[in-house]
């Protein structure tokens, strides 16, 4: 469930009923949004490192299963929200008509994504 919340406390409406005053303006809040996105951000991070690791940041599918599975049980994600998550914003192409099942392969956007997570924990 989520609440309609006044961005301002400028106008007072009732269920169903517009601001009163124009130009007022009113956020959609989703409970629990925040701990959705630190899931998706650290699953992101677990299946980026382990495309990181493989050659030519390359491998199959179910290497990153394996890999990713204990930071994607404790998010309650699926591996194929993450994965879609992850091609729609260009980080990672998925070849599903690969001979040996699906394979994975890092962007140069991915690849840089992996460089700043590098970078983010030697810090």
């Amino acid at each position: 469930r989520g609440w309609l919340v006044p961005l301002r406390s400028m106008a007072v409406a009732g269920p169903g009923e517009a601001p009163a005053v124009e130009g007022t303006a009113w956020l959609w809040s989703l409970p629990r949004c925040g701990l959705l996105v630190k899931a998706l951000l650290q699953s992101r991070a677990d299946v980026l490192r382990c495309l990181d690791r493989q050659r030519f940041g390359r491998a199959q599918q179910h290497v990153v299963e394996r890999a990713a599975a204990s930071g994607l049980s404790r998010g309650h994600l699926s591996l194929q929200y993450v994965l879609q998550d992850m091609e729609g914003r260009g980080l990672l192409s998925v070849d599903r008509a690969a001979p040996a099942g699906t394979s994975l392969l890092l962007s140069p956007a991915g690849v840089e994504a992996a460089g700043a997570l590098k970078r983010k924990r030697k810090r």
